[in-house]
């Protein structure tokens, strides 16, 4: 009876521990398109496939791309094999995230800049959700997966906030009721950035600023104007009169004839001086039916031939004369002559920043303006200067910041120096597209940092420009059209579209024969894609951050001469979408490829026959180039004594590199760090000169090669040398390391024997 309760037992407990095959379970195993091969999702397949798998145990192993091992658990057994294709990730195809500058938030704009940036990119990939006037998320579609936040500028024009131009009557012509006016016609003008000129009685034109881009002209009727709207008519009157002073009566006279309605306008002799030949009339319009507000006006006799400069000595409220070279009265607000220093002809130059009044006119005596207006705001009427004879309007108008008259008709026939004039003049963006060119050899800096300028230049004569540095540095709204400039005779382009982040035109036919200098010349130049193919390089020396940042750029420069570049340093650094082919690049005159490929994400160009034979430093050359896997065994790296983070995050590289001379290399540096296919044979390299191995091959998933005949003598930085590498299990352990002083974490999260390690006495 015992006996035959223990084997009823006993054949009870292998029934119930009988183990289930997965292949009676799981019997689809074609699972179709994933959004990806991770393990969670093959699992949610498996069962939406296999229904009656819902409760299966197993583990899910070898994944690749295609299929993944199925192994039965706990009350299952067996193997299986499931296929499936997974949807591509659409960061792959889509890299450059910062769009730069938008016309709008519009999907369809937002898509366009996105395809505009990354020519990978495939239409109805996917979809743009989340839009704010900064950002959006794009999300994949059909057979691609994932999300990416992409970013952005949005321009507002100025007219979509003021659309209704014709206002009602205001009782002053004055900013700020015309401005209540707008708002009252137009409640989405409170959301704008605007400024208003060119005043009228009847008329202004706003002006956007900041984000806000265009111009609107509006119209109105002001029961009072303001008196300054007289301005021009009568200091015409005045500055006819050259051999002597006006006579009250005979300006009372003359505003009569200008505006009858003007008067009850009050004019009084506000300030004389008969011997120096300056008097000042003032209009006051405080009690008038018709005018408001008041000015002073000035008229100066001999003014062409007076080289001194004559102004308001703010202390006596005198009419003083300055000679050349003098200092001007402490915090001068009103110069009505412009002085000269008689032997160069220079204008009086950095005035200072307390003028707020200049006079209307200049005297033809004066050659050279340069810096007269440097660092100024508003200084009044100067559109009608005669500049016919000045040769020299270098840094004129630097760091004005307020600065936005109309000087278009400017007469610059003689000028030879434009170096720096809109330097910093960052609300400047007048039409000068009619300006004589035809003498200008200096045009570097000129509108460096002139933030909204963009007008049309493309009639410009740049014949005899042999100068071009940074001159639309950091002009971030220019896109002008300047195809056709001849550029046969400038011999430097230095950063002269650097961070001109809107700029994207045609200078494919630029001649560039003569040109020596092009570092960072489209440095952060984010927008610019255009054809450079037929530029002739033969004689520059400097290439270094050409196309540093440049996220846009992909252009065929294959056949360019680089025959005698000395510098390409950070060439391409940052340039994520370029893929060219550089193979027939000459570089043997090359001394430094530091950064020269950093980030550069899509390049994998074959650059395998390059000279490198006079390179010394090669710090970051392939950083981060995760696409990068060329073979560059035959390199010449004889005198190279930089390689620090060489490979630094080049995620897919794994080429021979047995044969490069490493002797003379004195820091390795993170130079494998995040190289996470790199197992390439390095055994015999010449480590006798290197000091630093950090990082060296810390994050490097795949590599264990021996190299325990490395010279380490010398080296004496060794920290997280071998971090996160889980596979290296080389001994190590004759190692010199005597010289190590630091060797935190060496071997911080891996499986490396310690008695294979190095025997470090620190």
């Amino acid at each position: 009876m015992l006996r035959g309760t223990t084997a009823s037992v006993v054949a009870c407990n292998k029934h119930e521990h009988k183990k289930i095959n997965i292949n009676t379970q799981i019997k689809n195993k074609d699972l179709g398109e994933l959004d990806n091969n991770q393990e969670q999702t093959i699992r949610d397949a498996i069962v939406n496939k296999n229904p009656e798998a819902k409760s299966v145990t197993f583990d899910v192993a070898n994944i690749t791309k295609t299929d993944a091992d199925i192994i039965g658990t706990g009350d299952y057994e067996g193997t299986l094999k499931v296929s499936f294709t997974t949807k591509q990730d659409i960061h792959v195809d889509i890299q450059a995230t910062a769009l730069g500058l938008l016309d709008n938030e519009n999907p369809d704009t937002i898509k366009q800049a996105i395809f505009d940036k990354n020519p990978n990119a495939k239409q109805d990939t996917f979809d743009v959700t989340q839009i704010t006037i900064s950002h959006a998320e794009l999300k994949g579609t059909g057979h691609y997966s994932g999300t990416e936040e992409v970013t952005y500028t949005v321009k507002k024009e100025i007219h979509n906030f003021i659309t209704t131009t014709e206002l009602d009557p205001i009782e002053l012509s004055e900013e700020s009721m015309i401005r209540t006016a707008i708002i009252a016609k137009n409640p989405d003008a409170k959301l704008a950035k605007f400024t208003i000129k060119d005043i009228t009685r009847n008329s202004a034109t706003v002006v956007g600023t900041e984000d806000f881009y265009g111009q609107v002209n509006i119209s109105f009727h002001a029961a009072k104007g303001n008196v300054s709207d007289l301005s021009k008519a009568m200091q015409k009157f005045l500055n006819q009169e050259d051999k002597q002073l006006h006579t009250l009566a005979e300006v009372q006279t003359q505003m009569k004839i200008i505006a009858p309605d003007a008067d009850d306008v009050t004019i009084t002799v506000k300030v004389e001086d008969q011997s120096i030949g300056a008097i000042g009339f003032e209009f006051n319009a405080n009690k008038s039916q018709h005018y408001f507000d008041d000015m002073v006006l000035y008229q100066v006799i001999n003014k062409n031939v007076n080289s001194k400069t004559i102004c308001i000595d703010p202390l006596t409220n005198k009419i003083v004369e300055v000679p050349s070279g003098s200092a001007l009265p402490a915090n001068v607000t009103t110069i009505i002559n412009i002085g000269w220093e008689e032997t160069t002809k220079q204008a009086i130059n950095h005035l200072p920043q307390t003028v707020t009044h200049l006079p209307d006119y200049i005297s033809p005596n004066i050659l050279n303006i340069s810096y007269l207006l440097s660092g100024l705001g508003d200084v009044g009427d100067i559109c009608d200067w005669d500049t016919t004879h000045i040769v020299n309007m270098a840094n004129l108008f630097e760091n004005n910041l307020t600065f936005d008259s109309d000087i278009s008709n400017w007469n610059t026939a003689n000028v030879a120096s434009m170096g720096n004039m809109f330097k910093g003049a960052s609300a400047f963006n007048q039409d000068i597209s009619q300006w004589n060119t035809s003498n200008v050899t200096d045009m570097n800096n000129m509108f460096n940092g002139a933030s909204v300028f963009n007008q049309d230049l493309s009639k410009w004569n740049t014949s005899k420009l042999t100068n071009l540095d940074l001159m639309f540095h950091q002009a971030t709204n220019f896109n002008g059209n300047i195809s056709t400039w001849n550029t046969s005779r400038v011999t430097t382009m230095n950063r002269v579209f650097n961070s001109a982040a809107a700029f994207n035109q045609d200078v494919s036919k630029w001649n560039t024969t003569n040109v020596t200098i092009m570092s960072s010349m489209f440095d952060g130049a984010s927008a610019f894609n255009q054809d450079l193919s037929k530029w002739d390089t033969s004689k520059v020396t400097d290439m270094s951050y050409m196309f540093h940042q440049a996220t846009n750029f992909n252009g065929n420069i294959t056949t360019w001469n680089t025959q005698s570049v000395t510098s390409m340093q950070h060439m391409f650094d940052e340039a994520s979408v370029f893929n060219q082919d550089l193979s027939k690049w000459n570089t043997s005159k090359i001394t430094n490829l530091d950064f020269m490929f950093h980030k550069a994400a899509n390049f994998n160009g074959n650059i395998s026959t390059w000279d490198t034979s006079q390179v010394t430093t090669m710090d970051r050359i392939f950083n981060g180039a995760t696409a990068f896997n060329q073979d560059i065994s035959k390199w010449n790296t004889t005198n190279v004594t930089i390689m620090s983070c060489v490979f630094d995050g080049a995620g897919a590289f794994d080429q021979d590199l047995s044969k490069w001379d490493t002797s003379k290399v004195t820091d390795m540096n993170y130079m494998f760090h995040l190289a996470t296919n790199f197992n390439g044979n390095i055994t015999t390299w010449n480590t006798q000169n290197v000091t630093t191995m950090n990082s060296m091959f810390s994050g490097t998933t795949k590599f264990n090669q021996d190299i325990s005949k490395w010279n380490t003598a010398k080296v004496t930085q060794m920290d997280e040398m071998f971090k996160d590498n889980q596979v290296f299990a080389q001994d190590l352990s004759k190692w010199n390391v005597d010289a190590v002083t630091s060797h935190q974490n060496f071997t911080n999260n891996s499986n490396w024997p310690k008695e294979k390690q190095p025997h470090f006495k620190l």
